[in-house]
């Protein structure tokens, strides 16, 4: 074969070797062609400020600078000499090692702009060092076979899974993204063995999400809430802070990851109810912990707030994308090859998990606001693909009122994928100011307007005008604007635009909604519209009848009776007579029939015009004997004025002196009742103990007496005589 043609592995060159003064061949490999040139180790930039100690900063950047110089010579090396230095010079890898594990996650403007430029070209040359390490062809004479490729990378570990998760989350930007998603997937093919190494780290990652979970106090799905948020609210902040940074880091580490390499997801998928519930849980009570607790640096808690927000967003894309590469994706292409029953398989199982998520209305509510659900379902169903039309329309239903914004945009999409350009109309007028000019600056600039959107998702409290500002005065990179803005390190320039920032946008938003009838009271509902005391209907209201608290309802004193009224009503009920005392006490009187009382007057022969009193032997059986009072109404016993004579049995009864109280028994006359009952009860139990029970064949001689120890004692353990303890009690002193 030609030594140009053949691979790398294969190729040799002469070498004269000094020691024994000859010239031999040699692999283009062989350590013995390796430059002897030192790669330091990356440290990771100086906390304090450039201005307050210029040394250490200046010793920095000359590490930067000679960092920056040995990488460009390595690159500029041909194929065969770059691999040699690769797998003989140590340094190299350790200084990747270094700088993919201590680098700035996002760029830093606090830097000077000297310090800015040379870490953006070390960055660039780290960055196409990984790159050209991962290819095993370059051209037609410098390629390495791919099996040799997997081994030597592998074996030499020149990369491994979070050496790559570094490199994504460095690297994997808009820009970037699908040269290095290349990149790493030629990795995962020339070496399968990465593939089960990528399972064993999944493994370890949600071992990271558990520690976070204890950390917070939520080591079981069953624990209480409450307990976990009274544990974070009183732990310290250096400790909230490394919690905070460390979840938003592995979030953010994962998402960037998916997004670059979208073949792992399948790895997650099993995971996926473990991320909703950390979201619902841990990211909820950490939200909760940071807004309720007290810091004396307001910057602070607007960083943690920024770092939770950070993964939030995270969480939502990865769950995004795992549901998509996993049951969207390839039930839409099952489509296109007309494979109903593979596109039928993944349509529901894509809806099966959409199902999973309405469970958890944390997670759901923000998965539907800021993830286009909506949107992917509408090409499911365009797609032909055979998807139930019933549960399609529900679930589309359910998205549109998991959305706090706007819910009535995901209601009107039909079935068949079909919408309504009025209803669409009709929901953008109802959208906030901010949400129109945000569709006036996508309408004349698309670009801008994602990269709005992207800074929102991280910090959604800032104006968009303000974040256009930023953007444009970092040249549209959207890391370092939002970096900028989490650090606090905006120029003046820029924050002197956020104060003019509400003003054009009330105007802008005023004219491009030009004159429109539309107003808020027109879509109000409530249970009090159009009520007497509606100010928005009723112009003229009745100010007599609204009254500040509440009502007072006591009468006043004019209009309370007076004193000698209310004499002489209680005297006209103070007395009760028999007929006879008043006919004695009253003389020669006549008391009028009709207004004298009779307790048992029998008006049933009223009607013929007959007495009841009238003699005659045909209504003897109508006479009745003499009017007696009840007792009830004597008030005391009336003195005769006969001398001393007897009297009778009848006057005896009727003079007797009656209670003060004729409704309520005397309480001691009660508790004499109760005590003679409770001396016949005692009799009578005492009776039946001696008429003891023989014992069945078969039983022990004290069964019996354990029976009926068991029902004496058994209201002991449970509450079986409520009702009979309760007549009990009040029958001792409380009345019958």
């Amino acid at each position: 074969m030609d030594q140009e043609q053949s691979p790398l592995q294969n190729k040799v060159t002469v070498f004269y070797n000094s020691v024994k003064e000859d010239i031999e061949s040699v692999s283009v490999l062989d350590r013995k062609l390796c430059q002897n040139v030192h790669f330091p180790d990356y440290h990771p930039p100086p906390k304090i400020q450039p201005e307050l100690d210029p040394f250490i900063w200046q010793h920095w950047i000359e590490n930067l600078t000679n960092l920056k110089n040995n990488l460009s010579w390595l690159l500029k090396l041909r194929y065969a000499k770059f691999w040699c230095q690769i797998l003989n010079n140590t340094t190299i890898q350790s200084f990747l090692d270094s700088y993919l594990k201590h680098s700035p996650r996002f760029s830093v403007s606090t830097w000077p702009d000297d310090v800015s430029v040379v870490h953006d070209e070390l960055h660039e040359l780290v960055f196409f060092t990984c790159i050209r390490m991962a290819a095993n062809k370059e051209s037609t004479t410098d390629f390495m076979s791919t099996d040799f490729f997997g081994e030597l990378i592998y074996e030499k570990y020149l990369f491994d899974i979070p050496k790559l998760l570094d490199i994504c989350v460095l690297y994997g930007n808009q820009t970037n993204r699908q040269f290095l998603g290349k990149a790493i997937k030629n990795i995962f093919q020339c070496q399968p063995k990465y593939n089960e190494d990528l399972k064993t780290s999944v493994s370890t990652i949600i071992q990271i999400f558990h520690s976070i979970d204890e950390k917070c106090g939520l080591t079981d799905p069953d624990d209480d809430v409450t307990d976990a948020s009274d544990m974070l609210h009183a732990m310290d902040l250096d400790e909230l802070e490394d919690i905070v940074t460390y979840a938003s880091d592995i979030c953010f580490t994962l998402q960037r990851f998916l997004e670059v390499y979208p073949d792992a997801c399948s790895v997650f998928l099993s995971h996926v109810e473990y991320f909703i519930r950390f979201y619902s849980t841990s990211l909820n009570q950490l939200r909760s912990a940071i807004k309720k607790k007290q810091f004396d640096d307001l910057n602070l808690r607007s960083h943690l707030l920024a770092h939770l927000r950070i993964s939030r967003s995270a969480i939502l894309s990865l769950t995004r994308l795992i549901l998509n590469e996993c049951a969207l994706q390839p039930a839409l292409e099952a489509s296109q090859n007309n494979d109903i029953e593979v596109a039928q398989r993944h349509a529901s199982d894509y809806l099966n998990m959409l199902s999973e998520f309405m469970g958890v209305a944390i997670f759901f509510h923000d998965f539907v606001s800021k993830m286009s659900i909506a949107d992917d379902l509408k090409s499911l169903i365009e797609s032909g693909s055979a998807v139930d039309e019933t549960r399609a329309s529900f679930m589309l239903q359910s998205l549109g009122s998991g959305r706090k914004k706007n819910p009535a945009r995901y209601q009107d999409v039909k079935v068949n994928g079909v919408t309504s350009d009025d209803k669409r109309e009709t929901a953008t007028r109802s959208k906030e100011s901010t949400n129109a000019v945000e569709e006036n600056k996508s309408s004349i600039d698309p670009e801008m307007a994602s990269l709005v959107s992207m800074v929102r998702d991280v910090l959604p409290h800032l104006d968009p005008d303000y974040i256009t500002s930023c953007l444009l005065h970092f040249d549209k990179d959207c890391e370092r604007t939002i970096h900028a803005l989490l650090e606090g390190s905006v120029p003046e320039l820029t924050v002197a635009q956020q104060n003019s920032a509400n003003v054009p946008i009330q105007n802008q938003s005023e004219q491009n909604s030009g004159p429109s009838n539309f107003s808020l009271l027109d879509t109000r509902r409530n249970v009090y519209d159009n009520d007497e005391f509606d100010i928005n209907v009723n112009q003229n209201l009745d100010l007599s009848k609204i009254h500040k608290g509440k009502k007072n309802t006591a009468p006043l004193e004019s209009e309370k009776p007076s004193q000698e009224l209310k004499r002489k009503i209680y005297e006209q009920y103070s007395m009760v007579y028999d007929e006879e005392e008043i006919t004695a006490g009253m003389g020669s009187v006549v008391i009028d029939d009709c207004n004298a009382y009779d307790d048992e007057y029998d008006d049933a022969y009223d009607g013929l015009g007959i007495d009841v009193n009238d003699a005659g032997d045909s209504y003897d059986i109508l006479k009745r004997r003499p009017f007696v009072t009840p007792r009830v109404f004597l008030q005391g016993k009336k003195a005769e004025s006969d001398d001393g004579s007897g009297q009778s049995e009848d006057d005896n009864e009727r003079g007797s002196a009656a209670p003060r109280d004729h409704f309520i028994q005397n309480p001691a006359e009660v508790r004499a009742k109760n005590e003679a009952r409770r001396q016949q009860q005692m009799q009578q139990r005492n009776a039946h103990r001696g008429n003891k029970p023989k014992s069945a064949p078969g039983q022990d001689k004290n069964t019996a007496q354990q029976r009926k120890s068991k029902d004496a004692n058994k209201a002991k353990v449970a509450n079986h005589s409520r009702k009979r303890m309760a007549a009990k009690k009040a029958s001792r002193g409380m009345g019958p």
